[in-house]
């Protein structure tokens, strides 16, 4: 499904991340997340146009699970 468009730009993607940003296709294949000291980072295939890109994240706050006793 390649188009003639100009790809996403990154905050266009983070706002419907479930499709390609190069050419549209909703095929797309998220791999097992990496972690590093400062951050975290998917690794997404397209299978459409075979592009490869690092879907990335960033901490944002936390949520309590289990009251501390």
């Amino acid at each position: 499904m390649t188009t003639d468009c100009l790809p996403l730009n990154p905050d266009e993607y983070v706002k419907n991340p479930n499709f390609c940003p190069f050419c549209g296709y909703d095929g797309i294949l998220g791999h097992q997340a990496q972690f590093d000291a400062d951050y975290a980072w998917r690794s997404i295939t397209c299978d459409s146009c075979d592009a490869e890109w690092h879907d990335l994240y960033t901490l944002t706050g936390y949520e309590l699970v289990v009251e501390p006793a």
